[in-house]
């Protein structure tokens, strides 16, 4: 992380619990980066491999259930700064983390309970997925179809009216979730993404992007 100021660890097909060399070294590059300091988020596949990095597990859900499509969270008390009471996000995983000891629950799930957390200051995991476009998610749902018809999976139609009724919501929340992120390191030069959530606009106002 020398020569970084941030880092964003992405999710993918594999499992945090994979015995390959890939997902050891990368579990080993995030116990490096968690002890820099500096910022890093890990979303879904990320999370699970910092959720492994501190130590707590990752498993499938005691029924098998799954969660692909767009779900309600709501938030804890410690997270109600970051998020609005119930979120609709847009979910692909069929495993899940426990939460790291240390680390501060942001926002729960029902099948999934660890959905955002925070450990330290500036380290997240979010086991959703708030970058998902358009284009890739009629990617996955062509290429991963087989997933919808695992238990909890919603329905392509639903994917796709979900896109309608909540990506905006999330896009806006995104954009605010990552200037607050980076602003550890503001004076280290990193905060180009931060910079272009603040040109876009305004305080957010969680009441009005609250869903049903």
């Amino acid at each position: 992380m020398e020569a970084h100021d941030a880092a964003v660890v992405f999710g993918g097909p594999m499992s945090a619990n994979d015995k390959s060399g890939f997902i050891s070294a990368e579990t080993r590059w995030m116990e490096r980066a968690l002890l820099s300091g500096k910022p890093v988020l890990g979303i879904c596949l990320g999370a699970q491999i910092m959720t492994r990095a501190l130590g707590a597990s990752v498993s499938l859900h005691p029924s098998k259930r799954v969660e692909a499509g767009f779900y309600p969270i709501w938030a804890t008390v410690q997270g109600e700064a970051l998020f609005p009471k119930r979120f609709h996000v847009y979910q692909w995983h069929q495993e899940g983390c426990a939460l790291p000891d240390g680390a501060t629950l942001l926002a729960r799930g029902e099948d999934f309970p660890v959905q955002a957390f925070r450990h330290g200051e500036s380290a997240y995991g979010l086991q959703f997925h708030p970058e998902m476009t358009f284009a890739v998610m009629r990617r996955w749902l062509k290429r991963g179809r087989a997933r919808l018809r695992e238990r909890g999976a919603r329905s392509k139609m639903r994917h796709l009216l979900g896109h309608a009724l909540y990506d905006r919501a999330l896009d806006r929340w995104l954009e605010r979730f990552l200037d607050r992120w980076l602003t550890p390191c503001h004076h280290h030069g990193g905060a180009a993404v931060g910079a272009a959530a603040r040109r876009k606009g305004g305080s957010y106002d969680f009441d009005n992007d609250q869903q049903s």
